[in-house]
């Protein structure tokens, strides 16, 4: 799949841009934000977005340093609790390849189920991981911890 950055994602992209212009003047009408709407709005990438946005509010001296600090990939060697990372290999904001190295450093307690459907923050109705029960993300992720 294209990258979210890519032309053939531009209606995708700006469907969910127009959802975080719109909450982030949530946030700018109550006076919780440093960087005006207008600004913010006009950003074309993701990482553009994170500089005016989080780097501003919460003091990250950049988008990078933002990336680095906030990352639980450097953590999850560390992992003791069985835990589990739902990942799709055609996620257009969070690309396999990225998710490869950080899961190969990780602790025996994380376990990955890879699906080819949704991604990032959608997954199909009929997402099934191999639980038995009702499909779905949240009721098979129940079912996986369930028989933890």
């Amino acid at each position: 799949p294209p990258p979210f950055h890519h032309p053939a994602l531009t209606p995708y992209r700006s469907h969910i841009f127009r959802g975080l212009n719109k909450a982030y003047a949530a946030a700018a009408a109550r006076g919780r934000v440093h960087t005006p709407p207008a600004v913010v709005a006009r950003a074309r990438s993701c990482r553009e977005r994170d500089s005016l946005t989080v780097v501003t509010r919460f003091g990250f001296r950049s988008g990078e340093d933002y990336y680095e600090r906030e990352s639980v990939a450097p953590k999850l060697h560390n992992l003791q609790l069985p835990s589990l990372v739902v990942a799709s290999r055609n996620d257009p904001l969070v690309p396999a390849v990225t998710v490869i190295p950080a899961l190969a450093g990780a602790s025996g307690a994380l376990s990955a189920a890879w699906v080819e459907a949704g991604g990032h923050v959608y997954f199909p109705k009929t997402l099934h991981l191999g639980e038995p029960g009702p499909l779905g993300l949240a009721q098979q992720v129940i079912r996986w911890l369930a028989n933890q």
